[in-house]
C-alpha cells in the first residue's frame, strides 16, 4: 500500500470512485466532500479532516489513528465497520447525523460542540469520555458503557439507567429529565 505523507489536500470532491486507498500519515483535507466515496482499506494517521463532508462513505477495515474532525459535516456513517482496534479520533464542532458507533470503544475520547442527531452508541464503551455541549437529539444508547461519563452542559441525551452501564457519569440537573423518559414523568421547572 502507498504511503502519503505531509500533504495538503483543498477542495477536492470525491465520489464513489477516486479515492486512492493508502496510508495517509500527517494530511490535512480543508473542505473536501467525500460522497458515498470508498475510504476502506485506507489508514489515516495523525490527520486532520476540516470544514469536509463525510455522506454515506464506507469504512471497512478503515483505519483511525489521531485523527481530528473539525467543523465537519458527517451523515450515514457506520465507523463501526472501521477498523475499530485502536480507533483514535476526535470531534470538534461536527454535526454527526444517522452514523453508527455500534460497538466500538471510545473510551476517554472528548468530544466538543458535536451534534450527535439520530446516532446509534448501543454497546459502545465511552466511559471516561467527556461530551462538552454536545447535542443528543435522537440519539440512542443502548447496554452502553457511559461509566465516569462527562455529560455536564449536554443536551437531549435520553437514556435508559437500567440499561446502561452509568456509574460515576456526571449530568447537569435539567438533563436529569434525560434520564427519566422511559418513565413518561413530566418534571416541572
Amino acid at each position: 500500500m502507498e504511503t502519503v505523507e505531509n500533504l495538503k489536500i483543498d477542495s477536492v470532491e470525491y465520489g464513489e470512485r477516486g479515492f486512492e486507498i493508502a496510508e495517509y500519515y500527517d494530511c490535512t483535507f480543508t473542505a473536501c466532500r467525500f460522497l458515498k466515496a470508498d475510504l476502506g482499506r485506507s489508514v489515516f494517521e495523525k490527520c486532520v479532516f476540516e470544514s469536509c463532508e463525510l455522506v454515506q462513505v464506507t469504512l471497512d477495515r478503515t483505519g483511525f489513528h489521531d485523527v481530528e474532525f473539525r467543523e465537519c459535516k458527517l451523515v450515514g456513517v457506520n465507523f463501526n465497520d472501521s477498523n475499530g482496534i485502536g480507533f483514535e479520533a476526535g470531534f470538534d464542532h461536527c454535526i454527526i447525523d444517522s452514523c453508527s458507533f455500534y460497538g466500538m470503544n471510545l473510551d476517554g475520547r472528548k468530544f466538543e460542540q458535536v451534534k450527535f442527531l439520530n446516532d446509534d452508541f448501543a454497546k459502545a464503551d465511552f466511559s471516561d469520555a467527556v461530551f462538552c455541549g454536545c447535542d443528543f437529539a435522537g440519539s440512542t444508547f443502548e447496554k452502553s458503557n457511559l461509566e465516569r461519563c462527562d455529560f455536564r452542559g449536554s443536551v437531549n441525551y435520553s437514556l435508559d439507567p437500567e440499561n446502561n452501564r452509568i456509574k460515576g457519569a456526571h449530568f447537569d440537573l435539567e438533563g436529569v429529565a434525560g434520564l427519566l423518559d422511559k418513565y413518561g414523568i413530566n418534571l416541572a421547572d
